[in-house]
């Protein structure tokens, strides 16, 4: 607007409406442009790329909704990246056949294409966008990389292979489904590798990347995220080229055979595309599909055994191998019994050096996995015996009751996987396993129906499984699945696996099922750590319902870091953030007491315990771990009486079986001789974010030994041995700290449970049947031993009868 014509009504009119018009022009909803010449449909001006952007906005605003899926992240971009490129396809191909008459070139129809595109993904992105401006973004850059190479990236993709489909001579049907070919063909192939590989994570052109297991958070971009990317600009180029290459203007259609003077443009594109299908032939090494047969020769070593097959890391030692195929043999056995199945198939077990390579592998880090339709259970490295090598069997050994393609519990044939009864029946039976600081999952049960929050079938049975904290869904439907199987037998147990319907498999209602499930929990015995406990255990919000689990990780891993490079103000800081992302997170503020401490920030140290104090109360085992720290900076700092003093009343109050040890021990340390005491201290708190070495904690026991006339010194050298795999010497030093005495009835308890199964990695069966029987006999009224007795009672038989020939690693066979 000139200066003349700038207080001109007619003319500012004019000109706001030449603004109006060029902004809806730009989202697609204005006349339709001429180019060339020629009208060329505008990208959002067509009845398909309407719907298309109206059904984007409404996924948008349906996401924003959920708490885990509001913002940018990793599932909110896996849900778009799912159904936005399908909608651009067709969108697509709809301006490609609208502008075929018009004669113009298949760069600008491409080009079209790709603004409609871009429109279409646009509304969702924004949504989250300004909804992470609401609520808070969990991490922006991390998030954005998500959805640029997710979704976006699949956008560009699906346009080019929907102007493809376009440019056919094909009828509308026809040419709707070919666009839909491509994107939806990516996500079949994802399910394929899915069901027939090892894999849980997907990686694909269109939809991007499924990480697989939802409870490992993602704290970063996975680098075969960023090659694939690399693969998709080749397609996305051969694409263009092609189209280019093909296109016949005049007769506004693709040719077999390329336009005169196009051949070049042709091989390059043909180059191109030939090139992205070299790199999916070599999708294993480049992380971007999981193989049995690459991780085999990852892993490097392979056992039979008589129930199993063994993937395991070459550098592990026979003796090693052998007692894990004894284990794996036994809980196949055992589980049978329990349920009344053969599994007439070995399992294979792939057990990975690491978390990280396994989730390199196969796609699950913390989480352990089983594929009862494989036969296949996917861990890595623990300490013997492995404390979920049962649970992962039981899904495989299940599969006899299971249906469906999946071989699991559910209704419809098992076509709708019923979570309750997959999980519930793998905790049930994996029963000594599945206990928490001496207490069932019978007992922890019990403590919501002692908080007045009884647990009701219909919040969990199903898919609301996902509604709750992740322990808690896993220990009510195993205690729910227990009693199904103590009370109406293994028959029913496997009826109500197969089928998911408590009124056909047991012969009562749902209702009725849970009034007698309460009335039996109402009368397992509890001990009073029970409820503090489980408060704590049970703290975790449902799988939908957290805010920000990625970017918490990566703070909390950070966090580890601080406190193992000794980093206090670095700490301080971490846990802030922390904190800021979300102020209940009551771990991490009992972390931040004794950081402050240390910093010599008494005050705000002490105002921190206090905010934990303060309702909503933190739960009580939390509270006790901050003030437990507390007592040992005040140790570390020469403060005795002051950190006795917290010691005491803490052991006064409820506890867990490894925290009252703990503090009996420190105790123990504090009460008797000053040059003892002085050891214990540098063996059991050594300095923030160091531990004790081997080679230190051997000279420290060592020397208590002249200082101490009890069994403590032997008590805790037989545990670093036994931790070592020394269970031979570790047996004989516990058997001589029993002798000499200790300090308190939980520690001798906790000698008799450790020998007896040092005895029994010995092979020493005898002498750990007494030792499980003395055990028994010092806990009638504690369900979690009992079942512990029972559990390594039967491996005894079982060992007794098909003794391997290869003692444990650090013991010798008596043969």
């Amino acid at each position: 607007m000139s200066k003349h014509n700038r207080h001109d009504p007619r003319a500012l009119g004019a000109a706001i409406w030449r603004r109006v018009r060029g902004l809806l022009a730009l989202l697609g909803l204005g006349a339709d442009e001429v180019a060339g010449g020629q009208v060329l449909p505008r990208p959002l001006a067509l009845g398909p790329a309407r719907l298309g952007a109206a059904f984007s906005l409404l996924l948008g605003l349906s996401l924003a909704a959920l708490p885990r899926l509001g913002t940018h992240g990793v599932e909110s971009a896996l849900v778009l990246g799912v159904f936005v490129p399908p909608v651009v396809a067709v969108a697509a191909q709809a301006i490609a056949r609208a502008a075929r008459p018009v004669a113009v070139s298949a760069a600008a129809i491409l080009w079209r294409a790709t603004q409609a595109g871009v429109l279409i993904f646009a509304l969702p992105f924004v949504v989250l966008a300004l909804n992470g401006l609401r609520v808070g973004h969990c991490d922006p850059l991390t998030g954005f990389s998500f959805m640029l190479l997710g979704p976006f990236a699949g956008t560009l993709l699906s346009a080019a292979a929907g102007c493809l489909a376009g440019l056919l001579s094909l009828g509308s049907v026809a040419r709707t489904l070919f666009s839909l070919l491509l994107p939806l063909g990516s996500i079949a192939a994802a399910l394929r590798e899915l069901y027939a590989t090892p894999g849980v994570f997907a990686y694909g052109h269109f939809f991007g990347y499924f990480p697989g297991t939802f409870f490992d958070p993602v704290t970063e971009l996975p680098a075969p995220l960023l090659s694939l990317r690399v693969i998709s600009t080749l397609a996305l180029a051969g694409l263009w080229l092609l189209c280019l290459a093909h296109f016949d203007v005049v007769r506004a259609r693709l040719f077999l055979w390329p336009a005169p003077g196009r051949g070049v443009v042709s091989a390059a594109a043909l180059l191109l595309l030939s090139a992205v299908g070299v790199c999916g032939a070599y999708a294993p090494q480049l992380g971007h599909r999981s193989s049995l047969a690459f991780i085999e020769e990852e892993l490097g070593e392979t056992r039979v055994s008589e129930r199993c097959i063994l993937h395991v890391p070459r550098e592990m030692r026979r003796e090693r191998l052998e007692q894990l195929a004894s284990h794996c043999d036994f809980r196949v056995a055992q589980i049978e019994r329990w349920l009344g199945l053969r599994q007439e198939h070995k399992v294979r077990v792939l057990l990975f050096r690491s978390a990280a390579e396994k989730k390199a592998l196969m796609g699950a880090a913390a989480t352990n996995v089983a594929k009862p339709w494989r036969g296949e259970i996917y861990l890595h490295e623990r300490p013997w015996p492995h404390p979920v090598l049962a649970h992962e069997l039981a899904h495989v050994v299940a599969a006899g009751a299971g249906r469906g393609p999946f071989a699991v519990g559910g209704r419809l044939g098992g076509l709708l996987p019923n979570p309750t009864l997959i999980e519930g029946l793998a905790v049930a039976a994996a029963w000594a396993d599945s206990s928490d600081q001496g207490l069932t999952p019978h007992q922890l049960s019990r403590t919501l129906i002692e908080r007045g929050r009884p647990p009701n079938l219909d919040d969990f049975f199903g898919v609301g499984f996902f509604g709750q904290g992740r322990r808690q869904s896993y220990t009510v439907s195993g205690s729910l699945l227990r009693y199904v199987a103590e009370v109406h037998g293994a028959e029913a147990l496997r009826r109500l696996y197969g089928h998911g319907d408590v009124q056909a498999a047991l012969g009562i209602s749902r209702a009725e099922l849970q009034a007698r499930w309460h009335a039996f929990l109402k009368r397992v015995p509890l001990p009073p750590e029970a409820l503090p406990r489980a408060r704590e255990r049970f703290a975790g919000k449902g799988l939908l319902r957290q805010v920000c689990p990625h970017r918490k990780a990566a703070l909390k891993r950070e966090l580890g870091a601080d406190l193992a490079a000794g980093d206090d103000a670095a700490a301080e800081r971490t846990c802030g953030r922390l904190l800021e992302l979300d102020p209940a997170d009551d771990g991490t503020r009992a972390l931040l007491v004794p950081v402050l401490a240390r910093l010599g920030k008494e005050q705000e140290a002490q105002a921190e315990l206090q905010a934990l104090l303060a309702p909503p109360t933190a739960p009580e085992p939390t509270i006790d771990r901050a003030r437990e720290d507390l007592g040992d900076e005040a140790w570390r700092r020469g403060s005795l009486q002051q950190a006795r003093a917290i010691y005491a009343e803490l052991l006064a109050s409820p506890r867990g079986r490894d925290a009252r040890r703990q503090l009996q021990v420190r105790l123990a340390a504090l009460d008797g001789d000053a040059r003892a005491g002085a050891l214990l201290s540098d063996l059991l708190l050594g300095k923030p974010g160091e531990g004790t070495d081997g080679a230190s904690a051997v000279y420290l026991m060592r020397e208590l030994r002249a200082l101490r006339a009890d069994g403590l010194p032997h008590y805790l050298e037989a545990r670093q041995l036994y931790f070592r795999a020394r269970y031979r010497e570790a047996a004989e030093l516990l058997s001589q700290a029993r002798g000499l005495g200790l300090p308190s009835q939980e520690l001798v308890h906790e000698a008799l449970r450790v020998e007896a199964i040092a005895r029994t990695a010995s092979f020493e069966f005898e002498r750990a049947e007494a030792l499980l029987a003395e055990l028994a006999r010092a806990s009638p009224r504690d369900p979690a031993t009992q079942a512990q007795v029972q559990d390594w009672t039967e491996r005894i038989q079982f060992l007794r009868r098909d003794a391997p020939g290869v003692a444990p690693e650090g013991a010798r066979s008596p043969h």
